[in-house]
């Protein structure tokens, strides 16, 4: 399948960056069910097209966003996770939990539908220093659907 290129590649990424500038001024207080999520803010079709050296842009924003935030914290309570997606990017977010509780609950995924096993020795495009690296593989089966993708979470130390 032949991909059609993306008119101002440069221009959306800035806007991305500024985005998630704009949204690490302030830690958030926002929570819902104790979570808060930053998505990326462009649509699916603009990050797939992106190259390997533009995921790498994005991922380094997302990584700053969430150094800022770490500085930010009111309290040591608070943990950050990046889940960076490698097979579907657009789906890469950065998640700040309340508590580290509410961080075990949530990768905690033993449900029929739903399993997420952690992956030993994993191979990552983006290499991140200061923070815990771990990589998961998620099984999703629905009643006629059956997925597998795997998915690499950055964590604070």
């Amino acid at each position: 399948m032949r991909t059609s290129k993306i008119r101002g590649t440069k221009r959306k990424l800035r806007k991305i960056e500024q985005y998630l500038i704009n949204r690490a001024k302030h830690f958030p207080n926002d929570f819902y069910d104790r979570v808060y999520a930053f998505k990326l803010p462009a649509n699916q079709q603009f990050i797939d097209s992106l190259n390997p050296k533009g995921q790498k842009v994005v991922f380094n924003y997302l990584m700053d966003c969430a150094m800022n935030l770490k500085k930010k914290k009111p309290n040591a309570a608070y943990k950050i996770a990046v889940l960076l997606f490698p097979e579907k990017f657009w789906r890469s977010e950065l998640i700040v939990f309340e508590k580290e509780a509410v961080y075990q609950d949530f990768f905690n995924r033993n449900q029929p539908w739903q399993v997420w096993r952690e992956v030993k020795n994993p191979a990552d495009p983006f290499i991140s220093i200061h923070w815990t690296k771990k990589m998961y593989e998620e099984l999703i089966d629905d009643d006629d659907v059956q997925q597998q993708q795997t998915f690499i979470c950055y964590i604070e130390r």
